[in-house]
């Protein structure tokens, strides 16, 4: 008979989030505890993290441990649930690689159980800041009535990975002549991208330059230009 399974009957009303339960005194690092090479991962659905889960002295080696994640995947998972992964312990220990997701926060539980014991972690997923963005609009001659619109997308990139999402992106009207724009002052994105109407401020012809712009790494804007004309 396993050595933990001794345990159960006291063990098994333990809150998967303590470490310990005063009413019974069973301490789970005892049965599972897990670690990770790094907690702090980028939110760009790329970064990765190496997880260990080791089988404590009241386990039996080799048994199945599941890993799952509030946020995230599992490199190791299949396409059924991407966030959940069991695998077999070598031993006494289980390795998981945790891919993040690109939704910043702060702190995301991730998870490793053997039978009804469950050793949790904290990890955080911070901002992944563009390094480049795009603006390109369906069309750039709008007409004057203030009901035709274009519509301009503008796309964040990155080198290495995606831009977190609920990125902030904030827009300037510039005038070149008596024309102006109707814009929202800001957007935010979803996944990489976000999109905006543009149409007549007046209902004048001419020209206005509208102006994108959202923070980098560094703290420096980085900003792209689209021009915009007005026509009867």
């Amino acid at each position: 008979m396993k050595r933990y399974i001794l345990l159960f009957g006291l063990a098994a009303s333990i809150n998967a989030c303590d470490l310990q339960d005063p009413a019974v005194g069973v301490d789970v690092s005892q049965i599972i505890s897990l670690e990770a090479e790094k907690l702090t991962l980028l939110a760009d659905g790329l970064d990765r993290a190496t997880l260990t889960a080791t089988l404590g002295t009241l386990a039996d080696a080799n048994q199945e441990i599941t890993f799952f994640t509030e946020d995230g995947k599992f490199a190791e998972a299949d396409s059924g649930d991407p966030k959940m992964v069991t695998l077999v312990a070598s031993g006494k220990s289980a390795e998981a690689t945790l891919i993040s997701s690109t939704t910043v926060a702060e702190e995301v539980i991730v998870n490793a159980r053997v039978t009804n014991f469950v050793a949790p972690l904290k990890v955080t997923y911070e901002r992944a800041y563009p390094q480049d963005l795009t603006v390109v609009a369906d069309k750039q001659t709008v007409g004057t009535d203030r009901i035709d619109f274009a519509e301009v997308t503008i796309q964040l990139f990155r080198n290495s990975g995606s831009p977190s999402n609920n990125a902030r992106i904030d827009f300037e009207v510039m005038m070149q002549d008596t024309a102006t724009a109707e814009v929202l002052p800001f957007a935010y994105t979803v996944g990489s991208t976000a999109i905006v109407h543009v149409k007549s401020g007046n209902g004048k012809p001419g020209n206005v330059t509208l102006k994108c712009i959202t923070e980098s790494e560094n703290g420096a804007n980085i900003e792209r230009e689209l021009e915009v004309t007005f026509e009867e």
